[in-house]
């Protein structure tokens, strides 16, 4: 009995060797050209304050309601009915929130839907001449829906449907996209990931009906592309380590740890393009149909000048 036991403390010691090579690349990825500037910013902000906390290193996505976001193919892994919500204290006179729920299909598939919005208030506007005139916002809305089935014991995909919404003054673009997402879990302390995000998405404006010299501008997103993998080290410690490239030729490594010090307590820290950033959650019972409840918090630094956001998750198991 004691050979497997080695052989699978072996086999995790390799794939956390693994993560820690990606670490150690992370210093490279800033020297890569960015997505910065392309349509589609709000998508890369990240969903939830667990993942966002770990720096969106969730490359097998999670077993709540939010893990479909990064990886579809997460959803046959819940057990439970998952509702939850994140709010989003950001400089800037920034706006972020999110509402969600997901379920399993038993015997072997996953439903996910959400509604994901950010903003910006206050943006100044000024004439030809750079004198002010009135103030502008601008808010994106996001509606998901997803779907994820496991072919195998070892094998799940999944695919994630996005109508998307921009609001500018008087102007609106729309727009659909969709994710795909494949999870191989050859290990239960182990899973390998790949997804593709952003097929088809972009805004499409049209100006013609506002302005007399108005026409049709079209703002497509980046194609991302992710791999990555997740390991549990120990019983309480999990690894997370992710390569990410973009149709724009903009690569980041991703790195992320999880450590329970406690059965209802969660340390979390994330790095991505030499950013770090942290966080951590409460988990605990609850009462009545609802099993399990719990608290998430993410700290992100932000660049330079940027100023520090607050990421706050309640999440519901039921």
């Amino acid at each position: 009995m004691k050979q497997p036991d080695r052989e699978h403390l072996w086999n995790r010691i390799i794939v956390a060797v693994l993560l820690v090579a990606f670490t150690c690349l992370l210093p490279v990825a800033g020297q890569s050209q960015t997505n910065a500037g392309y349509a589609g910013s709000f998508l890369r902000m990240g969903l939830g304050a667990r993942g966002i906390g770990m720096a969106n290193t969730l490359p097998a996505g999670s077993q709540d309601v939010y893990g479909f976001f990064y990886n579809p193919a997460a959803l046959p892994t819940l057990e439970s009915r998952h509702f939850g919500t994140t709010y989003g204290f950001l400089p800037l006179d920034r706006s972020y929130n999110y509402i969600g729920f997901a379920m399993p299909l038993p015997p072997t598939a996953g439903i996910g839907l959400g509604w994901f919005s950010t903003g910006v208030d206050d943006i100044q506007g000024r004439d030809f001449s750079g004198k002010k005139i009135e103030t502008y916002s601008v808010r994106q809305h996001t509606y998901m829906i997803s779907f994820g089935n496991r072919f195998s014991k070892y094998v799940s995909v999944g695919a994630l449907l996005k109508i998307m919404r921009n609001d500018l003054q008087e102007l609106a673009a729309t727009g659909v996209g969709f994710d795909i997402g494949a999870v191989i879990q050859p290990h239960q302390r182990i899973a390998l990931a790949v997804s593709a995000q952003n097929f088809n998405a972009k805004f499409s404006w049209n100006t013609e009906d506002v302005y007399s010299q108005g026409s049709t501008v079209i703002n497509d997103f980046p194609l991302i592309f992710r791999i990555g993998g997740q390991v549990q080290v120990l019983d309480n410690l999990d690894l997370y380590g992710e390569y990410e490239r973009s149709d724009r030729g903009a690569v980041v490594f991703r790195g992320a740890a999880e450590y329970a010090p406690m059965e209802m307590v969660r340390i979390r820290a994330g790095v991505a393009d030499g950013h770090l950033r942290f966080g951590g959650g409460l988990e605990y019972g609850f009462f009545g149909p609802v099993e399990n409840t719990s608290m998430d918090y993410a700290f992100v630094p932000g660049l330079v000048g940027e100023g520090i956001s607050h990421y706050f998750s309640w999440s519901f198991q039921f």
